[in-house]
């Protein structure tokens, strides 16, 4: 689009306010770099809080690979101790649904 707008305005003949063709693709530039305007600020702005909130989930991102490393080092302690990631997985889903009933459980008072 670029490239046609400045080659018509380069090959411009006469008065360029007389070629119709020249200023449509000028409104039609001007129209779509509004509307990419207001999406990369809408894009800046998901960008901050994809970024916020992916903060929430570090410290439990950096406990769980912690904690898949141990289990795959353990073995070094003795050879007995082998541990694939669908044991990884299934540790993960029992300490998720303990947290979810202990958050569901009715609080006493």
């Amino acid at each position: 689009m670029e490239k046609d707008l400045l080659f018509k305005l380069a090959n411009a003949k006469g008065d360029i306010l007389d070629d119709i063709d020249l200023i449509i693709n000028l409104e039609n530039s001007k129209k779509i770099s509004t509307e990419v305007a207001i999406k990369m600020e809408l894009a800046k702005k998901t960008e901050k809080n994809i970024n916020v909130s992916s903060e929430f989930y570090r410290p439990a991102a950096l406990r769980g690979a912690l904690f898949y490393f141990l289990l795959t080092d353990i073995c070094r302690v003795h050879s007995f101790y082998k541990y694939s990631l669908e044991s990884y997985i299934v540790v993960i889903n029992r300490a998720i649904d303990r947290i979810t009933v202990k958050k569901e459980e009715p609080k006493v008072v």
